[in-house]
């Protein structure tokens, strides 16, 4: 994928960083929130975070070929 805006990745499982972020679900009860705390019990530590400006765009570009002689 082909990202178009600036980004940036903060690793935040580095020591320096371990205490600094917390995962917080606030509801719980709705699809969205049972399926993150299946994946994420409680005591999962962050692992990292990306920063982009907004509005995000990025393509999936496809490959072409382009014709080498006339059409038949």
């Amino acid at each position: 994928m082909n990202v178009h805006q600036p980004y940036g990745w903060y690793d935040l499982a580095a020591p320096e960083h371990s205490g600094r972020t917390r995962l917080a679900v606030h509801a719980p009860d709705g699809d969205l929130g049972r399926d993150l705390q299946a994946l994420l019990p409680d005591g999962t530590p962050a692992a990292g975070a990306w920063t982009f400006q907004s509005p995000p765009v990025a393509a999936h570009n496809r490959r072409y070929y382009l014709p080498t002689g006339p059409r038949v």
